[in-house]
């Protein structure tokens, strides 16, 4: 017992010397300190008083809002095929008066075991997203185009934005 009390009694008084003596580890624990009340601080100070303050962000957008714009851009479906065959065969669905949802325009491209080799996304998407010269006309779909990874995107226009718009 006698020697694990000496033990235990060096050991505390090496540790409590360490920082002393030990001028790296001393300004490890200083800047551990201090990196921690900085994250309390701005923690207090700003993050969870901003995450509450909604009539300050409110008044944040309206000041600022003129730096929260849509660039010209399109509302619609954008389809993405594995390869020029299914490209070609989303075109015929397309134009296939049956097919009403983009949902079951992929279906049919797709088949019955639903591979994946047709995949969509609706909403809203700049302009600047496409290649240039890619025509973009309310109400039809842009020619398909060739992406780098070897697959084709083709777009199925609803709506066009010419001219910057503001975001909400």
């Amino acid at each position: 017992m006698y020697k694990n009390y000496t033990d235990k009694a060096i050991y505390d008084f090496q540790e409590n010397k360490l920082i002393d003596e030990n001028e790296e580890y001393r300004n490890l624990l200083t800047e551990y300190r201090d990196g921690i009340m900085l994250f309390e601080l701005t923690d207090k100070t700003v993050w969870s008083k901003a995450s509450v303050d909604t009539t300050g962000l409110q008044q944040f957008y309206e000041k600022n809002k003129e730096k929260y714009m849509w660039q010209p851009a399109i509302k619609g479906v954008v389809y993405k095929t594995v390869d020029e065959t299914y490209a070609k065969k989303l075109v015929k669905e397309l134009n296939n008066p049956n097919n009403k949802t983009p949902d079951e325009v992929a279906k049919a491209v797709n088949g019955d075991g639903s591979q994946g080799f047709v995949t969509f996304e609706s909403g809203k998407y700049e302009k600047s997203r496409f290649p240039a010269g890619t025509k973009l006309v309310a109400g039809k779909y842009a020619p398909y185009f060739k992406n780098k990874d070897e697959s084709y995107t083709l777009v199925d226009v609803k709506e066009v934005f010419d001219t910057p718009t503001q975001k909400p």
